[in-house]
């Protein structure tokens, strides 16, 4: 409903906070679903909808405390069967192309899968589901963004596609991607966490642009956990059909991926979950 920085921003030792209103930011991530700084409504525990950039953590932190924002709560799904439900609440509505909370579809379709039933000696169906997963290396999410005299702007950081990364940050900030070097220090492991382009990485440029200084910016495992990507829960629907001598005659699939609030590169993992259906064993007929 509303949000008041006035405070924060008043505090000794406070270099900038930036919040929807007062930085220029544009939508970003896979399908552009998704905004740094949220502005009318948050999806997750881990929206970010302000940040404070300060001479010292500590100092940081006690202006996060000033930070006032009224919210509205507002109905909420944490199934992504429920999701689907026709009465089930939007979490885009502001998204006229998405149906029933689908934000994706991917359709797969080889040979004919019916006619392969009815010639099927044995037909195995049933219900799997792998749960979330958070990686955990050793070194969390660090950025480092500067800005110098000219403009021009470098960040340190452990994502994987430094040139994606530089074409987002361009895109969503409004920057010329001539005038962006990005370096990719010593990733400190990722196990797939840093393989995505989160909010807090535009966030740190916005400090770095408003304080006019380099900004640190470091997760500690918790705020990892809550605000970074993680795997997403995948529930298969799987029949499997063979003939008399054991021979794979078909496979059906229906996969459901709770891709949570925004899209991301774990969208992938669906194209992947197509792909496994198929390729590790001669399966003449599936979809």
């Amino acid at each position: 409903l509303s949000i008041d920085v006035s405070a924060a921003a008043q505090l000794p030792g406070v270099r900038a906070v930036v919040h929807a209103g007062n930085v220029e930011q544009r939508r970003f991530g896979y399908n552009n679903d998704n905004l740094p700084l949220k502005q009318n409504k948050v999806r997750f525990i881990g929206d970010e909808v302000a940040a404070v950039a300060a001479i010292d953590e500590e100092t940081a932190r006690q202006a996060l405390e000033l930070i006032r924002v009224d919210y509205e709560v507002l109905p909420a799904v944490f199934d992504p069967f429920e999701a689907m439900a026709e009465a089930s609440p939007s979490i885009h509505d502001e998204r006229l192309d998405i149906k029933g909370n689908v934000s994706m579809r991917w359709d797969f379709d080889d040979g004919d899968v019916d006619a392969a039933a009815s010639r099927a000696a044995v037909i195995v169906e049933g219900n799997y589901s792998s749960p979330q997963a958070a990686p955990a290396p050793l070194e969390t999410h660090v950025i480092i963004a500067s800005f110098d005299p000219s403009g021009h702007l470098t960040v340190w950081s452990p994502v994987h596609m430094v040139f994606m990364y530089r074409k987002a940050l361009a895109d969503c900030l409004g920057l010329d991607w001539r005038h962006i070097t990005v370096i990719q220090p010593s990733v400190g492991g990722s196990f797939g966490g840093k393989i995505d382009i989160d909010s807090h990485d535009f966030i740190a440029v916005m400090l770095a642009r408003q304080a006019r200084r380099p900004v640190r910016l470091a997760m500690t495992r918790e705020e990892e956990f809550t605000g970074t990507r993680t795997r997403q829960p995948i529930h298969f629907r799987l029949r499997t059909g063979a003939d008399a001598e054991g021979n794979l005659l078909f496979r059906d699939a229906e996969v459901v991926s709770d891709n949570g609030a925004y899209n991301a590169w774990g969208s992938h993992a669906m194209l992947v979950a197509m792909n496994t259906i198929t390729s590790m064993y001669r399966v003449p007929n599936s979809r």
